[in-house]
């Protein structure tokens, strides 16, 4: 951004310089020499501009290609990802290192070409979704699961001593009669 504010300055400077030229002709040599010097400066000043840009990390590094036809895309993909033994077999053995090198990129790897899944499948209001409010859910989905996971133990194992207690309770000696049921019976 500094390089395109000084080429800035610097042009309104050659404005200035082309108005006083119009105003005094007799110096227009002096204003021809220092506009010369301006013009100079503003190409050193793009070429820093676009060294700077280019020096930059890409910003994309993901990019997703919509193909009209099936054929298209499977071409794509047995052009631009050949498995490792393929590509080493052309490198060394063939020695034909540049077959592969205008699949690279910037000079660091290949490209790595996988075939997307079924648009159909995709839920594309989740798209929008923060990693926090995934990691949100994903947890509090965990957290219920466990809680339902935990009591569904813990209720199995209260019916199961509930019907040991329940044995425990019915079971009598065949000969012996509860006096409880036998006051009943005499009323």
């Amino acid at each position: 951004m500094k390089y395109l504010v000084e080429i800035f300055n610097t042009v309104e400077k050659i404005n200035s310089l082309k108005q006083k030229m119009q105003n005094d002709p007799l110096d227009s040599n002096i204003h021809e020499r220092e506009m010369w010097i301006l013009y100079t400066k503003v190409t050193k000043l793009k070429d820093a501009y676009y060294d700077d840009r280019a020096a930059l990390t890409p910003g994309i590094k993901n990019a997703y290609v919509t193909f009209r036809s099936m054929e298209g895309k499977a071409r794509v993909l047995q052009a631009y990802s050949p498995n490792v033994v393929s590509r080493l077999f052309t490198e060394i053995v063939c020695c034909m290192p540049n077959v592969f090198k205008k699949k690279k990129l910037l000079q660091k790897g290949f490209y790595d070409v996988v075939e997307p899944g079924d648009p159909e499948n995709i839920i594309w209001e989740n798209l929008g979704i923060t990693f926090f409010w995934k990691f949100f859910r994903y947890t509090a989905a965990f957290i219920v699961s466990l809680i339902f996971f935990v009591g569904s133990f813990y209720a199995i194992w209260w019916i199961a001593n509930f019907e040991k207690s329940m044995r425990n309770y019915l079971k009598r000696e065949c000969g012996s009669v509860d006096s409880s049921v036998s006051a009943e019976i005499a009323i």
